[in-house]
């Protein structure tokens, strides 16, 4: 399968606001970022400020946990080493770094239970591995984000002699069916994936029909869709799966949904429309029960138990 990459949501957003100048219609953005190191904060320093006490509090308990969590890691770690650790050093350098930290913008210095377990588990020793973990996690969120964004979707056909189907592609044995095209869509569908789904459905269904035209084969007359995979769906994705049947109407093919009443519909806590299959079909029957319509249904939502 093609992958056709677009701008994300992300890039989207940011252009739109660029070019309306959302800053003056009530749209908060963050502006201007100053590049360089951060800067000193010795200047803010005031013991006169009303917010002085509260700070006091804050920064005690911040340290108690602080300190708590560094030195727990070091002993359990020192066990694994063999080597002995001082609780009152532990205490002086996580005091002064989080002091030298505080006047120069700083995040709290301790030392984390998954961070040290992973470095420790991976071999690391020294601050270079933070580097490395920081690129690491960098390429698998934007892997996580593109498998989001662009589901996998294939193109189903039949293995001969049995009722099993497959993607055309990973297995060449597998067999179009004669005027069925059978999608299948391998992960939730809202909000983030609705408007690409809808385009690839849409493209094969297009490029399904030239290349039957064209070999001169039986007209397309069904669009068989395998949601087996789909564990929700959101109010994006239910107008994704009405704009697909305003296409196929507007190409003059008749379009009756098979499983009229077997869609239910509920909104949670979280107000996400989720798809609850009633009817239980599998793809064979789908297949065997459009041989015997004669084309009076051409889209199908179906899944598979």
């Amino acid at each position: 399968m093609q992958w056709h990459l677009s701008p994300l949501l992300f890039w989207e957003a940011y252009i739109l606001v660029y070019l309306t100048h959302a800053e003056k219609h009530g749209v908060e953005v963050i502006g201007h970022l100053k590049k360089g190191l951060n800067p000193l904060t010795m200047s803010d320093l005031a013991f006169g400020s009303p917010y002085l006490m509260t700070t006091i509090k804050t920064g005690v308990i911040t340290g108690v946990v602080a300190l708590a969590e560094g030195i727990a890691v070091g002993r359990s770690f020192a066990m694994f080493k063999n080597y002995q650790t001082d609780g009152n050093k532990e205490m002086i350098a996580l005091g002064m770094m989080n002091m030298v930290g505080s006047c120069t913008s700083s995040y709290v210095t301790t030392g984390p239970f998954s961070r040290s377990a992973v470095n420790f588990n991976t071999g690391c020793k020294t601050a270079v591995s933070n580097i490395v973990m920081a690129m690491a996690v960098l390429i698998s969120l934007l892997r996580v984000l593109l498998f989001v964004a662009r589901p996998r979707a294939f193109v189903l056909g039949n293995i001969p002699n049995s009722a099993i189907y497959r993607s055309i592609h990973q297995y060449p044995v597998a067999n179009n069916v004669p005027g069925v095209l059978i999608l299948q869509i391998d992960a939730p569908i809202y909000f983030a994936n609705a408007s690409y789904l809808r385009e690839r459905i849409s493209r094969w269904i297009y490029e399904e029909e030239d290349r039957l035209k064209l070999s001169r084969e039986t007209s397309l007359q069904y669009v068989i869709l395998d949601m087996s995979c789909v564990g929700s769906i959101d109010t994006s994705g239910i107008s994704m799966l009405e704009e697909v049947n305003k296409i196929v109407d507007r190409r003059a093919l008749k379009c009756k949904k098979l499983l009229q009443d077997a869609i239910s519909c509920y909104t949670n806590a979280n107000q996400t429309l989720k798809l609850n299959i009633t009817l239980k079909i599998t793809m064979y029957d789908a297949e065997s029960y459009h041989r015997q319509l004669n084309g009076s249904h051409w889209i199908y939502l179906m899944i598979m138990h």
